[in-house]
């Protein structure tokens, strides 16, 4: 799913939140830097690991809903020189106005875009739009072209399908454990920064409980999107890009 890298993206901003202050780095200055350090990158590890888990979820529930509308039909993602064509549903809007994998999106209903994400949102606004691309890129398109947005099968049926997903046991199960979970990381940003003023066995003590937090996520993480793969990657629900 294209989200994927949406979440990836968001979790260097996180990290950013997360990084240790300069008056924390001054307070341990007596302290063995290496030890700081190790236990610097285990809490945001296991951070960054729940946050990826948690906004994977949040943004998989967003293209279920999305799944079941209307939809031109075009997969877009951000190339080096702005929004690029990945493909276009064989059949839909978007594959019979002529739009082909390579073609780079310029505006959308007249408003300029060069991030994947407000092209995005901008599609999800109306029913209609105008695209307008680049003369140069490397699939020929029409420069300005007018779509409607239609239901499309194949993708109706991989949102039937994840639809199945987002009322088990275990994916409900999931989304309350990432929810318990965030306000015990909350709590464990306390733990993280008496650890850094505190002893070396305790320092050592809370790198390994970060360190096997981490692991627990990120399995959790790699189980989801397997199931995720399995459910919609099959011939019965892929979809036919070109």
């Amino acid at each position: 799913m294209r989200r994927l890298g949406t979440a990836l993206a968001l979790l260097f901003v996180v990290g950013c939140v997360k990084n240790t202050p300069s008056s924390d780095l001054q307070n341990t200055a007596s302290s063995d830097p290496q030890e700081i350090i190790a236990l610097d990158g285990w809490w945001n590890g296991y951070f960054l690991s729940l946050k990826l888990l948690e906004l994977t979820t949040d943004e998989f529930l967003k293209d279920v809903a999305q799944l079941s509308k209307a939809n031109l039909g075009i997969s877009l993602e951000q190339g080096e020189g702005g929004v690029e064509v990945v493909g276009t549903i064989v059949g839909s809007p978007a594959h019979r106005a002529g739009i082909r994998a390579g073609a780079m999106l310029v505006s959308v209903n007249g408003v300029p875009v060069d991030e994947v994400d407000a092209a995005l949102a901008y599609l999800r606004e109306s029913e209609e739009a105008v695209l307008a691309f680049k003369k140069d890129a490397p699939a020929k398109v029409a420069e300005v072209i007018s779509l409607s947005k239609e239901r499309i099968p194949c993708l109706e049926r991989q949102g039937q399908r994840l639809q199945e997903i987002t009322s088990s046991g275990t994916f409900i199960g999931l989304r309350t454990k990432i929810k318990n979970a965030r306000n015990v990381a909350n709590a464990d940003e306390s733990l993280w920064r008496e650890a850094r003023s505190g002893t070396r066995e305790q320092r050592a003590e809370v790198s390994l409980y970060f360190r096997q937090q981490k692991i627990i996520f990120m399995n959790a993480y790699l189980a989801f999107q397997e199931e995720l793969e399995g459910a919609a990657g099959t011939e019965k629900f892929a979809c036919s890009y070109e």
